[in-house]
């Protein structure tokens, strides 16, 4: 077996992602040399994706309707500002 080739044995569901120490590097005990994704791990990354996409959608959707309450509440001001108006100039 060549010595940079090692046979480990995984859950078929893990993979390495990235390797922190190479052949030849001085480690310590409990040093962290590779970093494994499981498929659980993939699953709570595509799940907190579909959160962030739903937070982002809800978030548009409230700019949505609070830019339409605004405008129903400017519409509204309106013929009161114009009956005011009317008032006025009346009186003067």
């Amino acid at each position: 077996m060549d010595l940079r080739q090692v046979a480990l044995a995984f859950n078929n569901s893990e993979r390495i992602v990235a390797v922190f120490a190479q052949e030849g590097d001085r480690v310590k005990a409990g040093q962290v040399l590779a970093r494994l994704v499981t498929s659980c791990d993939l699953l709570s990354q595509s799940h907190l994706s579909r959160l962030r996409s739903r937070l982002d959608s809800l978030q548009i959707s409230s700019v949505a309707e609070q830019i339409s309450a605004e405008r129903k509440r400017n519409y509204m001001r309106r013929p009161r500002e114009s009956a005011l108006r009317s008032l006025i100039s009346f009186r003067a």
